[in-house]
Parts: structure tokens; sequence; C-alpha cells
């Protein structure tokens, strides 16, 4: 595979394979974990040919905590906001009387959403201050937002309902024991997204792939307590 997707899947099996037989055991079970994730996720579409694109951002926020129930394996909870924005500007041309009209429309979207998320996370480490941590997500999310029409200055209000299960691959680096920084390689995410525009509902049901390669940026921080040595932790 010489795509960038292919090269990046290559990559993280080649990882978790290493992982697996050189795995170095760095969390003792009993620790309690307090963190922060900040996710950034962008993408434009456009037509080279006219002036029609599709532009979307979405920023989360979500601290957490969590508890090692063992070696390398913990529970926990995430909960925060997220903020999502889209632009969709399209054209099209309509004739009347034999004279063409070029219409625009463009359509803003934003909306704000509660997120819950718990989790179940598995860490590998290489040394004792690198790793990895493979990170498996149920998330729901509770909002509102609101549709504008700039072209005929219209808008819509909306209560969204949202459903989310996701496995992320996160590169671990401890600057000190009980710190860690972490960086996302690569996320596959489902979701179902629920949207009661009071007059009529609509639903979506979308399968994404994230990744450093195409405009998706998620960076965390974490703090450990209660940490006991791994001869601690066996007893």
């Amino acid at each position: 595979m010489k795509t960038p997707l292919g090269r990046t899947l290559i990559i993280t099996f080649l990882c978790c394979t290493y992982s697996s037989i050189q795995g170095y055991s760095q969390i003792p079970g009993g620790t309690i974990s307090f963190s922060g994730d900040f996710n950034v996720d962008y993408s434009k579409e456009s037509v080279s040919s006219s002036d029609e694109f599709n532009e979307n951002l979405s920023l989360q926020f979500l601290p957490g905590v969590g508890f090692f129930i063992s070696k390398d394996l913990s529970i926990g909870i995430n909960f925060g906001v997220e903020y999502n924005k889209s632009i969709n500007h399209e054209n099209f041309t309509e004739v009347s009387n034999n004279i063409p009209y070029i219409h625009f429309i463009e359509v803003d979207r934003q909306n704000n959403v509660f997120v819950v998320q718990p989790n179940l996370a598995v860490y590998h480490f290489f040394n004792d201050k690198i790793g990895i941590k493979n990170n498996f997500i149920i998330g729901f999310g509770f909002g509102s937002g609101k549709i504008n029409y700039t072209d005929v200055y219209f808008h819509l209000d909306q209560d969204i309902f949202q459903f989310e299960a996701a496995y992320d691959l996160r590169l671990v680096f401890l600057p000190k024991k009980n710190i860690a920084v972490n960086l996302s390689i690569i996320g596959l995410n489902y979701s179902h997204e629920k949207n009661d525009y009071h007059s009529y509902i609509e639903t979506d049901n979308h399968f994404q792939f994230n990744s450093l390669l195409n405009q998706s940026v998620s960076l965390g921080v974490e703090f450990y307590f209660g940490m006991k040595s791994t001869n601690d932790s066996t007893k």
C-alpha cells in the first residue's frame, strides 16, 4: 500500500506488534489519572471550475478522570464541549426570458454540544518514556444549533443528539513519571446524529478515518496520582 492511509496502517501495525513483544509496564494498578484532550478536525472541499466549496471545522475540549484497574489498563470518563461550524457555498444558473441568472446559496451551520465519553484505555510502553495508548470510546452528546441561509435571510433552530463509537491510537511521551503528553496518530469513528428542527427530524450515520494526514489533530495531557511501585502493585 503506497497511499498515505496505507503507510499509516503499516506503521500502526508495526508499533502494536513491537509493543506487544517489547512491552514495558509503566503505570501500576490503583493509579488515578486526570486528563484533558483538545481535538481539532478541519476539512475543505472545493470545485476548481466554480465558486462552490464545503468547509467544516470541529473543536473539542474534554477533561476526564480515569482509574487503572490493573497495570497499563484504565477505565474512565471524559466530559466537555464540542463546537461545530460548516459552510456550504453553491451556485446554480437559472434561465428566465432567455437570460441566464447565476444564483448563490450559502448555508452556515453552527452548533454546541455537551459530550460524555466513557472509555477504556490499554497502554504499551517501549521504555520508561515512550509508548502508545489504545483508546476505545463510547460517547453521547446533547446540544443545540442554528442553520442560517444567508441568501434568503432564513434560519432554522435545531436540537441535537449524538452517539459515537471510536478507536484512537495515541503516541505517549512521559516527561516525568507522573505526567504524560499524548498525540493521536490514527483514529476510526462511527457516529449517529439526530437533528430535530421542530418541524421535521433528520438523522445521519457517518464513518470517519482521522489522522494527522487529513488535517485532524488531537492532543492530550494526563496527570497520575497515587502511583505505587511495580512490585507494590503486584502484591
